[in-house]
């Protein structure tokens, strides 16, 4: 019966494989989430606009008008921060990405030894049964030749 010796170190460096990718999920979610933020942000500054433009043609005080422009103003600092965040999270996603791949990579090496291994043994055990067979007939030829 095949027996790996390195299958302690396989299953640990799946382990460590299944951590990595919880993490970049969890890395990829948050970006998701920045990126749905940055399109509400977007969506809010845009009706703001719209509603400036109809104040504006309508309302003669100089102080409503520059408190929309400076609500306006801060929705645009808002959606810098979340690009800016954006970037991070990506940069962030694909050094994540870069060392599971890494991972993987040191998983599938153990995993192509073992089925090299495997086969080595398989083809040994074969050439034992043929062995074994070939000392059965001849044994069988002999008894019916005496």
């Amino acid at each position: 019966m095949f027996k790996y010796k390195l299958e302690p170190l396989l299953s640990f460096r799946k382990r460590e494989e299944e951590g990595k990718m919880r993490e970049l999920a969890l890395i990829n979610s948050e970006l998701v989430a920045n990126s749905d933020e940055m399109e509400r942000l977007k969506k809010s500054r845009q009706e703001n606009a719209e509603k400036l433009t109809e104040i504006s043609a309508t309302v003669k005080e100089v102080g409503t008008l520059r408190v929309y422009d400076d609500y306006l103003k801060g929705c645009e600092m808002d959606i810098l921060k979340a690009l800016f965040k954006d970037e991070e999270i990506n940069k962030r996603l694909s050094a994540k990405r870069d060392e599971l791949v890494e991972y993987v990579r040191r998983r599938r090496s153990l995993e192509l030894y073992r089925e090299r291994l495997k086969e080595r043994y398989d083809l040994n055990e074969k050439r034992k049964e043929q062995a074994e067979l070939d000392e059965i007939g001849s044994q069988m030829s002999l008894r019916e030749a005496i």
